[in-house]
């Protein structure tokens, strides 16, 4: 209830919308707290992205948090919205390796695979 009181006042604050959506997703409503964000989009700008990113990572959607942020232009990311999107690009490069190692070439994934974990972690 505090949280809804508290949108009611500051419908554009990105942050209270993230907080709401994090509580309604703990209560199992995942689904309304991320209607929650969607809604703000429209009118948000890079802020109301990158709260949105961080609720797609908090569900194990890492590709949507990159797909998030990727609009934003490269001047007004901030370093916690580069970091995000490094872990989010990294990890998408990992799934693509690791199902070309499930799949017939397998050793083309693992050497894909091999390949990224010799990289610097780019998330800093």
């Amino acid at each position: 209830a505090l949280l809804r009181a508290a949108l009611a006042a500051e419908p554009n604050n990105a942050w209270i919308r993230l907080d709401l959506a994090r509580a309604l997703a703990r209560q199992g409503r995942a689904g309304e707290g991320r209607a929650l964000l969607e809604e703000a989009m429209a009118r948000g700008g890079a802020e109301t992205r990158f709260a949105a990113a961080l609720f797609a990572e908090d569900s194990g959607r890492l590709a949507e948090a990159a797909a998030l942020l990727e609009p934003v232009p490269a001047a007004q990311r901030t370093p916690d919205m580069v970091r995000l999107l490094a872990r989010a690009r990294a990890s998408a490069e990992v799934a693509q390796a690791a199902e070309a190692a499930r799949g017939p070439v397998g050793f083309e994934g693992r050497n894909r695979l091999l390949a990224i974990a010799a990289r610097p972690d780019p998330t800093g």
